[in-house]
């Protein structure tokens, strides 16, 4: 894309980076002058809860980013560049800037969740209506949409033949990072009236989380740092990944975003006989990761159902589990210091330790540790008999039998179910 344009507007989202960002690369190069803006969407903000680590997470990277532009600005020989904060509708937003600074072209990165590509549409179709050209790129990935298909042109449904396809596809050429630093002289100084810096949490209406004691490190600087302790790392991934007391995976899901925990989903659904989209609601609320695809995704394949799920006679056993991925029950002891004085043979099933173990350790069965909610044998054993009779058509006497076992687990363990997932979150 060639110089075209007198000034545009890039709109960061779901890319909160300078270094190689495809959107902010095209418009510095197309554009005489370039303004940079993020938007606190009141229509995602507004339904999330008042303490929310992702929000915290973004609004720190935003400081980082601002000041990123800044620095670069300055270095070309522009003072007081930045990020343009606005708290808001996006759809409202984002037109309403660009008649403010009139603007010919707004430059955006694809977000391909269903509820960004409607405002995205949304968004173009006013910005048309008012003379503005809306440009969107590839951006945090090296394929998207229709460029991985099967030799029918359909999207793969299988992992494997995707991979396959994905690795005979890739070369140097969807790997080149886009040039930034040598167009940063469009970079355009803030209006006198916008240099107010990034808004507080309390601006927002959220409380401060505990984001900082978690050490999750904030920003592309942030990330840059994961990744370069990572990469010492990587080459022993495939087996430490599955050991949460063991440094082993890269911890850049947050970055990667701006899966689940199996073994939870696995519970929830087949141990508890939970309705899958349940735990995935929750989860959404709760992943400092969250990503519509992968925990949408990763539910289903718990569930043994969507695409290429795992089988539904799959079953993990919780004490199995522990018992394999945390043998010495550093993790437990971490995160359940309730059990930490327990030895290490009793710390997986703590209800079957001898009495005076557990009033040594200080454990009081159903007091500070609950009763198991469901045994394990059983809980398999409907889910076995339950998954078939849902393969085949839905007859009265199907729906008796699923609603009979449904209610068996109910009644043993729906009462504790949100309390299960957040011991286990």
């Amino acid at each position: 894309m060639q110089m075209k344009y007198t000034t545009g507007l890039m709109w960061f989202r779901r890319d909160l980076r300078v270094e190689d960002n495809a959107a902010l690369h095209h418009a510095l190069k197309s554009c005489q002058r370039v303004f940079c803006v993020f938007v606190f969407d009141r229509d995602i903000l507004n339904a999330l809860p008042g303490a929310d680590r992702r929000v915290e997470f973004i609004r720190e990277s935003l400081v980082d980013l601002s000041e990123q532009l800044r620095r670069l600005a300055q270095e070309n020989g522009t003072a007081d560049a930045g990020l343009l904060m606005r708290h808001d509708k996006a759809i409202d937003a984002i037109p309403a800037l660009a008649a403010r600074l009139s603007v010919d072209a707004v430059f955006t990165n694809h977000d391909d969740e269903p509820q960004a590509l409607a405002r995205d549409a949304s968004v173009q179709a006013l910005l048309e209506a008012q003379g503005v050209a809306f440009h969107s790129f590839k951006d945090h990935v090296i394929f998207e949409r229709s460029e991985v298909l099967t030799l029918a042109g359909k999207p793969y449904s299988v992992f494997t033949p995707y991979k396959n396809a994905w690795l005979k596809k890739i070369d140097d050429f969807y790997l080149k990072p886009y040039p930034v630093e040598k167009y940063a002289s469009a970079l355009a100084a803030l209006p006198a009236e916008e240099r107010h810096g990034i808004p507080s949490l309390q601006a927002l209406g959220f409380k401060k989380t505990n984001l900082s004691v978690l050490k999750i490190p904030t920003g592309s600087q942030g990330g840059t740092a994961l990744f370069d302790d990572f990469l010492s790392r990587m080459a022993h991934y495939k087996e430490t990944r599955d050991f949460p007391a063991v440094k082993g995976p890269s911890y850049l899901g947050v970055h990667l975003r701006f899966g689940t925990d199996m073994v939870t989903a696995s519970f929830l659904v087949k141990g508890l006989g939970i309705d899958w989209r349940w735990g995935e609601r929750y989860f959404a609320e709760k992943l400092n990761d969250f990503d519509l695809s992968a925990n949408n995704g990763g539910w289903q394949w718990a569930a043994s159902t969507g695409c290429d799920a795992q089988p539904y006679f799959r079953i993990f056993n919780p004490v199995s589990q522990s018992e394999k991925f945390d043998a010495e029950g550093k993790f437990i002891r971490k995160y359940l210091p309730v059990l930490e004085k327990l030895s290490t043979s009793a710390l997986h099933s703590p209800w079957l330790a001898n009495p005076v173990e557990l009033a040594a350790a200080g454990v009081t069965l159903g007091n500070n540790y609950p009763m198991p909610i469901v045994q394990h044998n059983e809980a398999r054993a409907l889910t076995l008999q339950r998954y078939p009779v849902g393969k085949q058509s839905w007859p009265r006497f199907a729906i008796i039998f699923i609603a009979h076992c449904a209610r068996k687990l109910w009644a043993r363990g729906t009462f504790y179910a949100e309390r299960a997932i957040s011991s286990a979150q």
